[in-house]
């Protein structure tokens, strides 16, 4: 849909953006996802559970918050000297935040997946994230007429809503997360 919205240049854009998000994300993931999806059911202890979780959490998502500043921060000299074009800036500025938004959904669907909450995995994952990045994209293309950056922005919020929905979902199951607020201070 979003190639017979966008010129090929722009689309070429999203793709880039695309293609630098999801190379970034697999390397930032360090497995985690896989290892909690396998390793949790082996675990008897809740608080051991607890402890994978927040370690697994706690350094992917050191380095995905490190990792995309740094894009963020360069994205005009990459755009300028490895793409050779500045209109690609914006792209990848709005794909380096959107990172660990990804690395946070698939952390959370894999610690779901290893407590064998597969239908909160397909809510997040499956169904919402994207069924709001369509309706996200429509409404940038046919009602905002937006063009190729609000296009990018539509991916970040589809991203946003998918992992607080995991979250969410993860945070009924196990309490407390390390992110989440604990009342018993």
């Amino acid at each position: 849909m979003v190639a017979q919205y966008l010129s090929p240049e722009y689309y070429g854009y999203i793709s880039i953006g695309f293609t630098i998000f999801s190379i970034s994300t697999v390397l930032l993931l360090l497995g985690f996802q896989e290892g909690l999806r396998r390793n949790i059911p082996q675990i008897d202890s809740i608080e051991d559970i607890r402890n994978m979780i927040h370690m697994s959490f706690y350094s992917s998502l050191l380095l995905s918050i490190l990792y995309p500043i740094i894009i963020y921060i360069l994205s005009s000299k990459i755009a300028a000297n490895v793409f050779n074009d500045s209109n690609l800036t914006p792209i990848l500025q709005v794909f380096a935040l959107t990172i660990p938004l990804f690395v946070l959904l698939k952390l959370s669907v894999g610690a779901l997946q290893g407590l064998k909450n597969t239908r909160y995995k397909v809510a997040s994952q499956n169904i919402l994230l994207p069924g709001v990045r369509f309706v996200g994209i429509l409404l940038v293309a046919f009602l905002i007429s937006g063009n190729y950056i609000t296009i990018a922005w539509a991916y970040f919020i589809s991203y946003l809503m998918a992992s607080m929905i995991s979250i969410y979902y993860l945070n009924k199951d196990i309490k407390p997360l390390p992110f989440t607020y604990n009342k018993k201070f």
